[in-house]
Order: C-alpha cells, then structure tokens, then sequence
C-alpha cells in the first residue's frame, strides 16, 4: 500500500497484491493499483480467491488456480459505498471465512463484522461492538467456532476514548452457530 498518513488515508494506487511461490520463493505481482490492501480469504475448494482494498470500500473476487498461485477475472462482490445494506458499515478491513463458505468482514469505522453471502454478495448478519474501529477478525478456540475480533485505539480523539473505553480491545463472540478453519501455515 501507499504511505499511509493517518489511519485509512493512504497514498492512493501505490499498492500491489504479490504471490510467493513456495517451492522458488520467487514473487510475482498477481494486482496492481491497490489502495489499502486488507482482508483475503479462498473458498474451502481453493477456486476463489477474496480481497479487500479498504480503500475505496470493496470486496472482491477473483478466480484462483492453486497450482499456480494465478488470480484472474476480478469482480466486485461488495461495494462498501453502494450495496444495499452495507452504507452505514464503515471501511471494510480484516476478513475471515467459516467452513459453510461466508465471509467475516470486520468493519472499521463502523462498529461491527458483517457476515456475506459470497454467492450474491448479500449481508446475512450482522455484529455490533462499543467501539468504532473494528480491524480485523478469526475463528479460534478448541473447535473454531468462536469469532475472535480486534479494534484499534489509533485515530480516536481523547474525547472519543472516553466514550468508547474499550477501544484496542480483542473480543470474543461465541453461538454463532458455526465454526470456521484451522490456521493454514506455509509450508515450503
């Protein structure tokens, strides 16, 4: 990404998506002209590929060949500033992926993580918390199904603080009724 000078205001079209090659190391440059690169996530059978670029408020897609480590075909699956439902939401940031295939999408400034239906792209849930800035969200726990969910503290005015004393928290949301994956780890 660009130089970021204060919180989600970056020097825009600085940023690329790169791949690494497990078995070369060697990088290639998969997306250019990326603003504030954030969330990724694939589908369980590795065809699709998620990406966030906060900055302008979009999820998107892509085809993905897990042989090759190729994304192709990008398509906006949410737009942040224009989806029904999703205006009052904030930025969307970290994201994650449950084993039914619906993305995590934690939602700085705007207080909550969104489920999506990555098929249409519709809002199927929807979870609040004190704090404004959410960043960024994971399954954990002994059996993945509790939604672990950060937030930051910088940005925030003193003022701001006081009203939301939780702010830089990490939170625990548990019964949601499903569970998402065990971490993947490179493997070379």
């Amino acid at each position: 990404m660009g130089l970021e000078t204060s919180p989600a205001e970056v020097d825009l079209g600085q940023g690329c998506l790169y791949s690494l090659d497990p078995s070369s190391l060697s990088v290639s440059k998969q997306v250019e002209n990326v603003n504030l690169s954030n969330g990724l996530a694939w589908s369980s059978d590795n065809r699709l590929m998620f990406f966030i670029d906060s900055i302008p408020g979009k999820v998107y897609v892509f085809d993905y060949d897990v042989e090759t480590g190729v994304l192709s075909n990008q398509r906006t699956l949410v737009d942040f500033t224009v989806s029904r439902g999703y205006q009052d939401c904030g930025i969307p940031d970290g994201m994650t992926i449950d084993i039914e295939g619906k993305l995590w999408v934690a939602c700085y400034n705007g207080s909550c993580v969104v489920r999506i239906d990555p098929a249409r792209g519709d809002l199927l849930q929807k979870i609040e918390f004190p704090v404004s800035k959410i960043t960024s969200c994971c399954f954990g726990g002994p059996n993945y199904n509790e939604l672990y969910v950060t937030s930051a503290i910088k940005g925030l005015t003193d003022e701001q603080h006081k009203q939301q004393p939780l702010a830089g928290a990490v939170f625990k949301v548990a019964d949601l009724g499903v569970k998402g994956f065990a971490p993947a780890c490179f493997a070379r």
